[in-house]
């Protein structure tokens, strides 16, 4: 398992798309085996993954994460991209897919994305010019990183992430499919933060994240009160709040 992880991070780390992409279907066919075990006895190599991305030198987030800068910096290079855009393209959407998956298998991965220049990433795939699916896949993504995870969140806000996310909604060129993807994203906003003693210093009630969003969008109230009667994720729990 440590051979597979190892040689899947190498081609991760490489500046090549094509060695970049050779590194991600590697790891996809590790998690195909984790998630699809077919006895009984292949669950345990799922007990030594998980075990595994507890180590930073395994992790299978942090290259993936230094992929998906790689790829963001060839799209600055206009003539080598204009050649393979179509392949970057799906490449990160792949990638934002599998980190999506990673993270929700093991939530302390997350710990990865306590970086502003990390979550500077999505920002860049949020911008207007990129194509719907990889916006779609980024709030899909942010989502999944920012879970009961409180200080992503306030990172997020503090390098004007939720601003950003504000303009592409306003922005005429955004397609239909990003905006419902960004309504979901500020229902998930909206909703009520773990409230235990790690997180403390960073959460904020619903009410501070109304005030706070409403510096960037017009109908928050609206928002909040759909959340609250259509309950898009079940029950929420507002003791705290």
């Amino acid at each position: 398992m440590e051979d597979l992880l190892i040689n899947a991070r190498h081609h991760l780390c490489m500046r090549n798309p094509k060695f970049i992409r050779i590194g991600l279907r590697q790891l996809e066919s590790i998690l195909y085996h984790i998630a699809r075990p077919s006895n009984i006895h292949d669950k345990i190599p799922k007990e030594i993954y998980l075990k595994l991305q507890d180590s930073h030198l395994y992790n299978s987030v942090v290259p993936c994460i230094y992929a998906l800068d790689s790829l963001l910096d060839y799209q600055q290079n206009d003539e080598t991209y204009f050649e393979n855009y179509v392949f970057i393209q799906r490449l990160m959407d792949d990638l934002l897919h599998v980190i999506e998956g990673l993270v929700l298998i093991h939530p302390v991965s997350q710990s990865f994305f306590e970086d502003k220049t990390t979550l500077h990433l999505f920002i860049q795939i949020l911008e207007p010019s990129q194509i719907r699916s990889l916006q779609v896949a980024a709030l899909k993504t942010l989502v999944c990183i920012m879970v009961d995870h409180p200080l992503v969140v306030r990172l997020f806000e503090s390098i004007g992430g939720l601003h950003h996310i504000c303009m592409l909604f306003k922005h005429r060129q955004t397609s239909q499919d990003t905006r419902l993807q960004i309504l979901e994203f500020f229902y998930f906003y909206l909703s009520p933060e773990p409230y235990n003693i790690e997180d403390l210093p960073y959460r904020k009630t619903r009410a501070e994240k109304q005030i706070y969003l409403s510096k960037y969008l017009s109908n928050v109230q609206d928002l909040r009160k759909d959340l609250d009667t259509f309950r898009p994720f079940g029950k929420l729990d507002e003791t705290f709040d």
